[in-house]
């Protein structure tokens, strides 16, 4: 229980860095004025967001800690297109689920949505069972992101998603951080 505690400690210190090193970009929407705050007062800015993910990621990573977190999540299964022209394996990932590898492997994602909080912005997080994190920034659109590969196969193991499969709303992959 105590490494438990230990790993989910340095990827919630892990997260704070990555938004760190992003540069505080903020998400555009309508309501949120920060991006003109940020002009004016960049220090401002950018350390409330750096504060607002970190609660993010402290609150997540309680949430993940308590017993039985894993038992509730939904399994994402792929979605597998073969036509004469076009192949392509899709993960549809709604608000946070874990996806399951042929080799016995998984791996946990949460996302946020700029719409819910604007300065947190939109963010995708995938946690493995090794205690890795990546992170991905692409736009949540509805509380939904696909990750893709153009072919019609599935991924044996974390190492081919991560190194394959992209969000399809900013064509990037996961970065570890």
């Amino acid at each position: 229980m105590r490494k438990k505690k230990s790993i989910i400690f340095y990827l919630y210190l892990f997260a704070i860095n990555f938004v760190a090193a992003q540069g505080g970009i903020l998400a555009d929407t309508k309501e949120n004025n920060a991006a003109s705050q940020s002009r004016e007062f960049p220090d401002i800015s950018l350390k409330l967001r750096e504060e607002k993910v970190s609660f993010w990621v402290k609150t997540l990573s309680e949430k993940m800690s308590e017993k039985g977190f894993n038992k509730k999540l939904l399994e994402i299964t792929p979605d597998v297109i073969n036509l004469q022209d076009f192949n392509q394996t899709s993960y549809r990932i709604k608000d946070q689920g874990v996806i399951k590898f042929l080799n016995g492997e998984k791996i946990v994602l949460v996302m946020h949505s700029s719409h819910d909080d604007a300065e947190i912005g939109d963010m995708i997080l995938a946690f493995t069972d090794k205690g890795e994190m990546f992170a991905n920034q692409g736009h949540v659109c509805g509380g939904i992101i696909h990750f893709i590969r153009a072919c019609d196969c599935i991924p044996d193991s974390k190492e081919e998603f991560f190194n394959y499969f992209y969000s399809d709303t900013d064509d990037k992959k996961m970065d570890k951080i």
